[in-house]
């Protein structure tokens, strides 16, 4: 999955109507209504605002809104390139101002979601991967050892005292079986669980 860096906008004119493609990076939905009030707020005289959101945290939210263009031309197509693209946390909106020729049903849908994907292809993204958050207690004399296995994990903290706790995140515990041998099972695993970091 990925998740934008920042926000993306990408202008479109199909036959004199302008579409405004914006991605936006949102975390809940009092984001998601923050947000479409300043759209609506700095363009009054668009026809149609139409969007979709994807919210992928502890409620798992997909839904899209035509605005007024004919049903399933314009709010499911902009989702549908959200899902294709493996976009999360994202609204995506689409502002449309008419420009006084009929598109047609398939001429919407393609010019909805032909603002959206160009408006993706501009956008600096971030992958979101699993990963594992660990924190072990090791004797001291064994801290250069292990931290030299773990030199591709990330590092968060190191707590020396009688013995050493470290923190760490990595893409999978591969590093216990070396760990127990170079400590000769003399270390503990204080505790461990799955999180999600997004990769620049």
């Amino acid at each position: 999955m990925y998740r934008l860096r920042k926000e993306a906008k990408h202008s479109l004119i199909v036959k004199k109507s302008e579409f405004i493609a914006i991605l936006l990076r949102v975390d809940n939905e009092e984001e998601v209504k923050e947000h479409l009030k300043a759209i609506q707020k700095e363009h009054p005289k668009a026809r149609h605002i139409c969007h979709a959101v994807i919210i992928h945290n502890d409620q798992v939210i997909e839904r899209s809104n035509d605005d007024g263009e004919p049903s399933g031309t314009a709010g499911l197509p902009i989702l549908a390139v959200l899902r294709k693209r493996k976009l999360e946390n994202v609204l995506a909106v689409v502002v449309r101002y008419f420009g006084g020729v009929l598109l047609g049903s398939r001429g919407l849908l393609r010019a909805y979601t032909q603002s959206i994907a160009e408006c993706a292809d501009k956008a600096e993204l971030s992958e979101v991967k699993g990963m594992l958050k660990s924190t072990i207690r090791i004797p001291i004399r064994y801290t250069d050892s292990i931290l030299s296995l773990l030199k591709d994990a990330t590092i968060l903290s190191k707590d020396f005292g009688e013995d050493v706790t470290i923190t760490f995140i990595s893409e999978n515990d591969s590093w216990k079986s070396d760990c127990r041998t170079i400590c000769s099972g003399n270390f503990e695993i204080v505790e461990q669980k799955a999180i999600l970091t997004e990769i620049c």
